[in-house]
């Protein structure tokens, strides 16, 4: 093998190598921010905790709110948005999303005792700063 070929060689290792660790990287960031999410947000019927979801790829995934997705604890709606996250395999976009039209007045308004004015903020800088940035 010439030094050239070798050369070549080595580029398309290190280009799936990147890829590889950016997209396990952007995996991480999104479930880390996920799971905060759902846990910081004050629960009485659980509806609130229960409407958060995730789509992988052009957002046409979205769900809407359902009458009956209530989760207390949040576990099972951390582990739907896992299994969604989980199905990222390219540079693709992930959208975390929570449709109930309430959801800005709880988490970041403040209207909420449970919860602190600018809470999904906080969590957001928090999660970056875990991750190296700011």
């Amino acid at each position: 093998m010439n030094e050239n070929n070798k050369f070549i060689d080595d580029l398309k290792k290190y280009s799936t190598e990147i890829k590889d660790k950016t997209i396990n990287f952007q995996k991480a960031f999104a479930f880390e921010l996920f799971k905060r999410l759902v846990l910081i947000t004050p629960v009485d019927t659980g509806r609130a905790r229960g409407a958060w979801g995730v789509s992988v790829g052009d957002g046409s995934s979205i769900g809407d709110v359902r009458p009956d997705l209530f989760d207390k604890s949040g576990q099972s709606t951390i582990a739907n948005g896992t299994t969604e996250i989980g199905k990222l395999d390219d540079y693709g976009m992930i959208l975390i999303y929570n449709p109930l039209s309430y959801i800005n007045l709880i988490i970041e308004e403040g209207r909420s005792k449970q919860a602190p004015v600018g809470a999904a903020s906080m969590v957001l800088n928090d999660v970056g700063k875990m991750f190296g940035f700011r």
